[in-house]
């Protein structure tokens, strides 16, 4: 118990010494751009139509996808043979005569699988 009350004791002397962050306001819209007097707004296309989208935008937008889908999987070949790797290193470990480059290997497998999961996920 006196270890938790260390513990407890060092947090809270650590959070007495931290700056709280300011408080803001609630945050407000940006006020839309004023036209100049004189000057009329453009009509708004009519009910239940988008505004026409030009074609190299469309073709732009369905390459970034198509190499982001690529990523994705080649992330995913590589997770998976990680994840083989590290299996095949657990049954090694298994094993008592298993050096510490086995842990080390294991450990620098997880990181890189951990590394990967996190690219897949963004």
């Amino acid at each position: 118990m006196p270890l938790y009350s260390c513990l407890v004791c060092i947090l809270a002397g650590l959070l007495a010494l931290t700056p709280l962050p300011a408080l803001a306001g609630p945050a407000q819209a940006p006020a839309p751009p004023t036209a100049p007097p004189g000057a009329q707004a453009p009509a708004p296309p009519p009910a239940g139509q988008q505004p026409a989208e030009k074609p190299e935008d469309a073709r732009k937008r369905e390459e970034e996808r198509k190499a982001q889908e690529a990523r994705a999987q080649e992330i995913r070949k590589k997770v998976t043979t990680l994840k083989g790797l590290i299996k095949e290193i657990n049954a090694d470990l298994q094993v008592r005569t298993a050096g510490s480059e086995a842990f080390e290997r294991k450990r620098v497998l997880e990181n890189q699988l951990r590394d990967y999961i996190t690219l897949l996920s963004l």
